[in-house]
């Protein structure tokens, strides 16, 4: 035992070895390098195997969620463009459309505004409410006529519905001829209206004495 025999242990250590006791005399702590945890192969692929374990389970299910999924995107990126289509096409059209009024104002402003002036023959806004107005107080009239007939079983009270209907026709013949400002073109309207109203007037005086008559046989009956 007198040789001098370095630590087994500790290689740093200059004491004589106790191989009784297996180490040093000093009993200085062992120095063991760091051991760093290695994560355990099944605890680490377990969550990742029990997801292929519910693909495999459910495999129809797993294939619809990625195809609705991807549908849903799909369709959402659609909107999403078509939006920005119709915007583009809007803004375009918008600004289409002021470049003929421009170039025009710019070319002759007197000649623009030549083009929105109607001409001296043409119907005030007040008289073409009257035109309008009239003639559809009078289909309001026919049709409240036709419906008295039907309400009292008289018949002869529809014939004045139909009286009235020549006078409905002249009626629309002045609006056309107004319409496109008295052309010389749409001259026989004006002898198509003055033939209807005559005939209207003979129409509804024949239809009131028809019910003029009908009246009195109910009267004396």
């Amino acid at each position: 035992m007198g040789t001098s025999l370095l630590c087994r242990q500790c290689v740093r250590c200059t004491q004589p070895f106790l191989p009784a006791y297996g180490s040093c005399r000093t009993s200085r702590p062992v120095h063991q390098p760091r051991q760093t945890l290695q994560p355990q192969p099944q605890q680490v692929q377990f969550a990742h195997n029990q997801t292929l374990d519910d693909e495999a389970s459910h495999p129809q299910q797993c294939r619809k969620v990625l195809k609705y999924s991807r549908a849903a995107q799909t369709e959402a990126e659609r909107r999403r463009k078509s939006a920005c289509q119709q915007h583009i096409r809007k803004q375009v059209a918008s600004v289409l459309a002021l470049v003929p009024a421009a170039c025009l104002l710019q070319a002759s402003p007197a000649l623009a505004l030549r083009i929105h002036q109607e001409p001296d023959n043409a119907l005030s806004f007040p008289t073409w409410v009257i035109h309008i107005s009239s003639v559809i107080e009078w289909g309001i009239a026919m049709a409240l006529v036709w419906k008295y007939a039907e309400v009292t079983g008289n018949s002869k009270w529809k014939g004045l519905t139909w009286g009235m209907m020549p006078l409905l026709g002249g009626a629309l013949c002045a609006c056309t001829y107004h319409f496109y400002y008295n052309s010389p073109d749409l001259d026989f309207l004006v002898a198509v209206q003055a033939s209807l109203t005559w005939i209207g007037n003979a129409t509804c005086a024949a239809a009131a004495y028809r019910i003029y008559k009908s009246s009195e046989q109910e009267g004396a009956a």
